[in-house]
């Protein structure tokens, strides 16, 4: 039985807004910034088939927001928790995590 394909990224209509690094760093040091800095946002329609899993986490916390379709998100060794329009989640840094849509 094969499985189907598991892809990051590169859905039709994906948008995806990253600040440079140079950018980033210097938000760090500002008080008013550092705790409340957005580094990436996107938006990812159609993500049939989107799969991440981050073993060490990632560098920075994750907050998602579910507008259509349904997925799921697990935060270190816990359950797999189901994500559906209208909920959202939150990942913070450093933290092991795995999310992706749904098989339907």
């Amino acid at each position: 039985m094969s499985h189907p394909k598991r892809i990051q990224e590169g859905f039709r209509g994906q948008r995806l807004v990253v600040l440079p690094a140079r950018v980033r760093e210097e938000a760090r040091t500002n008080p008013l910034l550092r705790g409340l800095l957005v580094t990436d946002a996107g938006i990812f329609p159609n993500a049939k088939s989107h799969f991440i899993e981050r073993k060490g986490g990632a560098p920075t916390t994750l907050f998602m927001a579910c507008l259509a379709g349904q997925g799921w998100v697990r935060l270190g060794d816990g359950p797999k928790l189901t994500v559906s329009p209208g909920m959202l989640a939150w990942l913070p840094a450093n933290l092991p995590h795995s999310y992706g849509a749904a098989k339907k």
